[in-house]
């Protein structure tokens, strides 16, 4: 084993590998120096002619990500602190460095009201930081706000088991599920109303859970689903055309739930019978989620019956064309 330790006679490499190691520390600590005094370029540049001479040494890394950070150069920053990290999984200050980065940007996010960007960088901050309080405090209201209750309590259920004072997570905790089970009382209401065909009343409780949990697809199909079959049952060409709006809002919720397209097709017959490419389209798309039962029968009989009238009309049309 080579012994690297000074003798009276320095020889060659001894003296090059200290003058390498000086240079090496003196650029960290000027970089360090720079960064403090706000001259971020000089910083980087600093920073890179460290790692150049060490490609191990986790302070320029970090110092790196700040500065590049400091620049704005953000996506870049990043990069260098998930670089770091596939060099040292186990250094535990590179995550805080990456999670508070990206809690700045939710920051920023959130003083120009984009909330999107603001819950993917908090989500992003807590892949680094998974229990960190201020990231799950922040997406528990954007939650909330946003009628997302039961993802809220779930969050504050973390909260109350690693919060140093759990009393007030424990009080919001009974808050949201006071929210939550009020508004499962009016969705079940609207359901018993529905089953007896009341749909103004069924309407008007689904609405109300709605105002409580907004971000509830079940009960958001339910509102859209009876909203059109009411619409429907009215028969008039504009509540038709409003049904078919709500049934598409419906079949949005629940892309493979056969009922939204039998209503749509119906719908469209009734608005314009000569419309045959739209309600085909419905009809067919009805039959791709129900393909058996006495409806897929009837759907079925009305798909040739229709695709039979289309040919006619088509070659009516077309021959008026030729003449």
């Amino acid at each position: 084993m080579t012994d690297f330790r000074l003798s009276s006679k320095p020889n060659r490499f001894s003296i090059l590998l200290i003058l390498v190691l000086f240079c090496f520390c003196g650029a960290t600590r000027k970089a360090g120096d720079s960064f403090r005094a706000g001259d971020y370029r000089e910083a980087r540049r600093l920073c890179l002619e460290a790692l150049r001479s060490d490609s191990t040494d986790i302070d320029s890394w970090i110092l790196l990500g700040r500065t590049l950070a400091a620049l704005d150069s953000t996506d870049r920053a990043l990069a260098v602190f998930r670089s770091a990290y596939r060099l040292y999984p186990e250094n535990k200050k590179i995550p805080v460095e990456a999670a508070s980065l990206y809690l700045k940007l939710a920051s920023l996010a959130e003083s120009r009201k984009d909330t999107a960007a603001q819950r993917s960088f908090y989500t992003e901050a807590l892949r680094w930081q998974p229990l960190h309080p201020g990231a799950i405090e922040k997406l528990v209201s954007l939650d909330e706000a946003q009628g997302k209750l039961k993802a809220a309590a779930e969050r504050v259920e973390i909260l109350i088991r690693h919060a140093p004072d759990p009393g007030p997570w424990i009080a919001k905790q009974n808050q949201l599920e006071s929210g939550i089970r009020l508004a499962q009382e009016e969705y079940e209401t609207g359901r018993q109303l529905l089953e007896n065909r009341d749909f103004p009343g069924a309407e008007a409780h689904f609405e109300a859970a709605l105002r409580i949990f907004s971000a509830w697809p079940e009960c958001a199909y339910a509102l859209h689903w009876t909203r059109g079959t009411r619409l429907y049952q009215e028969g008039k060409s504009k509540s038709l055309k409003a049904s078919i709006d709500h049934f598409r809002k419906a079949s949005a919720l629940k892309p493979q739930e056969p009922d939204p397209y039998y209503w749509i097709g119906k719908a469209y017959e009734r608005v314009d019978p000569n419309g045959f490419d739209l309600i085909l389209e419905a009809y067919r798309t009805f039959l791709r989620f129900e393909s058996s039962g006495p409806r897929a029968g009837e759907i079925s009989e009305r798909i040739r019956s229709l695709s039979e009238k289309k040919k006619k009309w088509d070659a009516f049309w077309g021959s008026g064309k030729q003449r």
